[in-house]
């Protein structure tokens, strides 16, 4: 499992999700090294594995602090903190694990940027 704090976790059957998060610099460059890899943990043999990070195809940006839970199979991303150029985030995503496949929702009246959700 990534050793990491502010990630965000959903479960849907018999799998964990956790995404992104942060951790220390290791070298003091930054105050926080940021994440947007996605891990599962079945539930059933307690066995991680990576899941999705920027080599599998479109995610979200790095982040920490984010606003993550499921519905209907599916999970929902919202918001969080990039220290780079986002700052507070407003964007908000689906991760389908039939798909194995993030999309961006655009939709109007999406709540503004925010972050600490959970």
């Amino acid at each position: 499992a990534p050793l990491r704090s502010e990630m965000g976790f959903a479960s849907t059957g018999n799998k964990l999700y956790v995404f992104g998060g942060s951790t220390p610099s290791p070298d003091g460059s930054q105050l926080k090294v940021l994440y947007n890899d996605l891990h599962v943990l079945d539930l059933q043999t307690m066995a991680w594995r990576l899941l999705f990070d920027e080599s599998s195809g479109y995610v979200p940006a790095k982040r920490a602090g984010m606003g993550f839970t499921t519905s209907g199979g599916k999970m929902f991303l919202f918001g969080g903190f990039n220290d780079g150029d986002v700052g507070y985030c407003g964007d908000f995503h689906i991760f389908d694990p039939a798909a194995n496949a993030w999309e961006i929702l655009q939709s109007a009246g999406i709540p503004s940027a925010r972050t600490e959700m959970g």
